[in-house]
Parts: C-alpha cells; structure tokens; sequence
C-alpha cells in the first residue's frame, strides 16, 4: 500500500508524538509498504517563536488554514491515510473519499474541556478547538485508540463512535531493557545519585501527573520505617513549583534529586538500577512509564485506576492515588516481594512490542482499504472492540 502518515507541527515541539510517527513509518516500511510522512510547518513568519502569543495564532494558521490544502494533494496518491495524533483529527477531512485512520492516544484535553477533569481551567479558544478535535473524531473513517481506557472514554464521550473504534497498544518505541550491570552504575554515578538504593518517578511536571503526591507518600515511608535507605530520584521535569516547595516543606532536600530530561539509554540504565517506579498519575490515556520500567525489570507501583491497572497488568502493583499514608503502607508492603515481580514485569512488557503494534496498524489500515473497494463508508469493528 502507499501510505500517508500525518504527523505534527515541528514547532509544538511534542517529542513523543514525533517519535511515534517515526516507529510507526519504519514499521511499516519494513512491512513492505510505501509510507510518506506530511507536517504542518512554520510558513508564515516562521522566525517568531510558535510558544505563545503573536507566535501561537500564527501557528494556527500554518496549521489550520496553509496546510490542509498541502495534505489534500499529498493524499492524492495514497491508498489510505494514518493520522498519527488524535489532535489532528480535524485533517480527516482534507483527505476524505482516501481510507483514513486516526489514532486517539487519550481524550484528557476534551474531558477538560467540558470540566470532567479536575484542576483544569480550560480557556473559551481551548474549549472550541478540543470540541472541534472530538466532532472530527466523530466524523473519521475509523478511530484506533491505544488502550481501552481511551476507548471507553472516548465512547463516553461520543457513543455514535462505538462501532467504528478499535485497540491497537501501543508499542515500546525504545530498545529499553535490563541494562548490564557496570553500565547501569556508570550512569547512576553520572548522575549522583549515590550507592543508596532509589525509587524513581518519571513524567513531566504536569499537574496530573501527582508528583506533589509521590513526594508525600515518600515522607509517609520514611516515617512508619525510619531505617529505609531509599533517595527519590524523578526524571523528565526539573523540582520546581509545587514540588519543590512540597520537598522543602518536609525536609527531603538531601533524599530526594532531579533529574530532568534524560536520554532513553540513559533512562533505561536509571530503570535497572531503580528499586521500583512510582507512577500514581491521575489521568493517562496509556502510561508510557509503566511498561518502559517493566521492560527493564522495574517493578511498577501505579495508580489504582485505569489504565495504569491495565497497561501494567498483574506485575503492575496498585497503590492509592489520594492518601499517601495508604500508599506508603502498599508499598513497603511489597517491598521485599520485588524482586519477584522482576521476571513477571518484563513479560507484561514483552505484550506491547512494535511488532505488534504495527501489525494492528497494517492490519486496520488494509481492512479500510478493502472496505472502500467493496463499497463501504466505514470499517465496522467486532462489537467487543
């Protein structure tokens, strides 16, 4: 088939969603299809910063107004059409009668919008987008969702999509793994982080991400076990805010370090050396963290709701998202059973490869493809999908 992947705008900077794009091109090149990428880019003015004020709006129009008309002839030749982020779905239709196939990696931002997230103030222009962003959901060929938390979300949402949405998991998009030994030391020296053993935390500093309450459950281990040795290293936002003033507060200065952004090799020795990862965030349409510790033998203690309880299945350990005290008590409740959830973490893991991942893709896709041949409007999906 002769694919065509729509990525996203370059200046929104949304690392992860580019790396997606990227797994998702190479897989199914090396399945033995054509695949071209499109993106929106900086075209009006693009030497001013697209971050904020004159800057955003002009990205706007470099992506709402300048390149649906790019992609309209892009599609022209494709077979089918994948659209790489649910944010993008309003592109649907600059390449419609063309099979298309958007991927919904969560609908945190359209909750929010309609005030079923907590902490969110969502401005009126947030509010219009994300309610455009759901009637092109609507309105798309067919929606992949990357966990069933989503789905059922986004069915919550719009019921008139149930028939037409199905799972496709994501898969690791790094080689991540039990890092050898030496290594794993060499970087934990780099950083350090010291010879004590560590709990790790990785995320960024958003709100839902509930790292003032990583920082509480942690205070809460120290004092019902005084003896713990155990430091609280987070990757992926630096202590600012909230959080720095959390570990201030209660005089963890000494015990607790960040990082900041890491290299994903880097991170990958930081798993294999941690004790386990605590991931009690509030709100995730996958949880990349989860299987990425899993995958390198990092035992995983996460929130105890959907779809962290999902994606980490039986190895994943549940802890209250809410009460640290609680969830100190999980914790160190489990914390000499670890390292038999080690060998059960990496097979959970082993469940979301990027083979399997791009299979679903393929699989989606060329089922859409022959839907259109035999006249069909829309892929129907099995109704336990």
């Amino acid at each position: 088939m002769n694919i065509l992947l729509v990525a996203n705008y370059e200046p929104d900077r949304q690392i992860s969603m580019k790396r997606f794009a990227d797994a998702v091109a190479q897989g199914l090149r090396a399945r033995g299809h054509k695949v071209m990428t499109v993106a929106p880019h900086a075209t009006v003015l693009p030497r001013i910063p697209r971050q904020s004020g004159v800057g955003k709006w002009l990205g706007y129009i470099d992506k709402y107004l300048i390149f649906p008309a790019r992609l309209r002839r892009a599609a022209r030749t494709a077979d089918a059409v994948l659209i790489c982020d649910h944010s993008n779905a309003m592109y649907a239709a600059a390449v419609r009668p063309r099979p298309h196939l958007v991927t919904c990696h969560d609908v945190i931002a359209i909750r929010a919008a309609r005030g079923l997230e907590d902490g969110w103030h969502v401005r009126l222009t947030g509010r219009l987008l994300q309610s455009w962003i759901l009637r092109s959901l609507i309105g798309a060929q067919h929606v992949a969702c990357v966990s069933d938390h989503t789905r059922r979300q986004l069915v919550e949402l719009a019921p008139q999509v149930v028939g037409r949405t199905s799972i496709v998991y994501n898969g690791l998009n790094f080689d991540f793994h039990p890092s050898e030994r030496s290594t794993a030391d060499r970087t934990v020296a780099r950083y350090a982080i010291g010879d004590a053993p560590y709990f790790i935390h990785v995320g960024s500093g958003l709100a839902r991400k509930n790292r003032v309450h990583v920082v509480r459950t942690f205070r809460a281990m120290r004092e019902l076990r005084p003896t713990l040795p155990h430091r609280l290293v987070f990757v992926g936002a630096g202590l600012d805010g909230d959080v720095q003033a959390e570990v201030s507060a209660l005089g963890l200065e000494p015990q607790v370090i960040g990082l900041g952004n890491v290299e994903n090799d880097q991170l990958r020795d930081l798993y294999t050396s941690a004790t386990a990862l605590i991931f009690p965030s509030l709100s995730e349409g996958f949880g990349w963290p989860v299987i990425e510790a899993q995958a390198c033998g990092c035992p995983a203690f996460v929130s105890d709701r959907p779809p962290m309880t999902e994606i980490g299945g039986d190895a994943a350990i549940a802890i209250d998202v809410v009460d640290p005290v609680a969830a100190a008590r999980s914790i160190l409740a489990a914390l000499d059973g670890l390292p038999a959830h080690r060998a059960s973490s990496i097979s959970n893991a082993d469940r979301y490869s990027a083979d399997a991942m791009i299979e679903g893709y393929a699989s989606l896709l060329e089922r859409l493809v022959l839907a259109r041949a035999a006249g069909a409007h829309a892929l129907r999906a099995p109704a336990d999908a």
